[in-house]
């Protein structure tokens, strides 16, 4: 199938979005990931077993954290030599929908919503 325009925005863009705005939408509607931590924590005996532990706290968590920032700068300064060095002028645009990629979830997290309206 030949690459068309319109055939890019509706599969990297329309189609997505509509997913995601559908998924939220369920969530907010039926609260099922609410009744899904709820039914973990029932089963854990009314407490969050690795709530302390090492490996989900520090590694999965905060660990994942930093290395979503430094895959973003990684991925910022390779955009930004991208747009001016003439070898690697190809891959610009990949780099900076990679990087908007990157940085919409976190954008997208009610914590910065809630200090937005402070």
């Amino acid at each position: 199938m030949p690459f068309t325009h319109s055939n890019f925005w509706l599969k990297h863009l329309i189609l997505p979005l509509l997913g995601f705005i559908s998924l939220v939408g369920i969530i907010e509607v039926t609260s099922f990931d609410l009744h899904l931590a709820d039914f973990f924590y029932a089963i854990q005996g009314q407490q969050w077993q690795f709530k302390n532990n090492t490996i989900f706290s520090v590694i999965l968590h905060d660990g994942a954290r930093k290395m979503v920032v430094l895959i973003s700068i990684c991925v910022l300064l390779a955009a930004t030599v991208a747009s001016f060095v003439e070898r690697y002028k190809h891959r610009r645009r990949a780099l900076w929908y990679l990087l908007l990629a990157l940085l919409t979830p976190p954008l997208l997290h009610p914590y910065w919503w809630a200090l937005a309206s402070r």
